[in-house]
């Protein structure tokens, strides 16, 4: 039996943290170093219908590039499987040298294991921000089902749904049925709004919780209004699912509508932001918005024609976390 250093305060969450942890032990013994909670479930405010995001740290470094895809296969089994939304990110020592993100180095909750937190440095804010604003380019467009190549101005993901596409994610339910669910919504909105106070402010989101409160702090304006409902609403009165009374379903979908005005004015910076990557003299800007580019092309003979030429210069692989 797995004995955690932390309880999420959910009886759910704690029992397939057990399980995973114990499944992970036998599959790897000797290997774990340390298993996270980050999100809602670790700063106390998780609800039935959140998922519970981990991070499961290996020791030192990967034995190889086997051992690695394994682990990460498992994390994907054990999601399939698990009673609890699991969202499993698995890393190594080696890996967080380089800079680890601030959920994990600001508020995460140590659940088992050997805490290493304090050993391992902050990503650069230049790096965090490259990381959010192509992620949140990935998010608003892939997750949500619109077509490549990537045309200004963005329409609804459906503009025929009732609320335009943006409420299409299942949610499993504490009883193990699945219901519609606005999770997406938050997720492509609060990575936008990451991404825009990283790039504005020069600040970090480290809590889901705070992203509109930083948001109109750091920025302001109409579109901090729309964060701040999308908390309220979404996720604190409707607990991510949709509502069935008519006003509340209207009270939704004037939300969802307001949403595209705040993906556009994103996407409109996003482009600023990828001509200057791409015309940068620093090799990592340059790579990681050719390799986002390549994966979803924007439909814009500027960008397109900086992406060929950035390319032509030479660029290696580069990895955004669009998870």
């Amino acid at each position: 039996m797995v004995t955690l250093e932390a309880t999420t305060g959910n009886k759910r969450a704690d029992s397939a943290l057990r399980g995973l942890i114990g499944i992970y032990e036998v599959a790897f013994p000797g290997r774990i170093h340390g298993c996270y909670v980050e999100g809602s479930h670790a700063d106390g405010t998780g609800l039935d219908t959140s998922d519970l995001d981990l991070e499961l740290v290996f020791k030192e470094r990967f034995a190889s590039d086997v051992e690695c895809e394994a682990a990460n296969r498992l994390g994907s089994a054990c999601a399939d499987l698990s009673c609890v939304e699991l969202d499993v990110s698995v890393v190594d020592e080696a890996g967080l040298a380089g800079g680890a993100h601030p959920l994990f180095k600001l508020a995460s909750v140590l659940v088992y294991g050997e805490d290493i937190r304090d050993r391992v440095p902050l990503i650069s804010i230049e790096a965090w921000t490259r990381n959010r604003m192509h992620a949140a380019y990935w998010l608003m467009n892939v997750v949500l089902g619109r077509p490549a190549p990537v045309r200004r101005p963005l329409m609804y993901p459906d503009p025929e749904d009732e609320f335009r596409g943006y409420v299409q994610r299942m949610v499993r339910l504490p009883d193990g049925r699945e219901a519609r669910s606005t999770r997406d919504l938050i997720r492509t909105t609060g990575w936008a709004a990451t991404a825009l106070i990283a790039l504005r402010a020069r600040q970090y989101v480290a809590r889901k919780r705070d992203c509109h409160q930083l948001y109109r702090r750091y920025i302001g304006g109409e579109h901090a209004d729309l964060l701040e409902d999308i908390y309220i609403y979404c996720r604190q009165h409707w607990l991510y699912l949709v509502p069935d009374a008519r006003a509340e379903r209207e009270q939704l979908l004037a939300i969802c509508e307001r949403a595209l005005a705040f993906e556009n004015d994103f996407l409109n910076t996003y482009h600023t932001y990828a001509l200057a990557e791409l015309r940068s003299t620093e090799e990592a800007a340059r790579n990681a918005a050719c390799t986002m580019l390549g994966r979803l092309p924007f439909d814009d003979a500027e960008v397109m024609e900086e992406v060929r030429r950035a390319a032509g210069v030479g660029t290696a692989a580069s990895t955004v976390d669009a998870g």
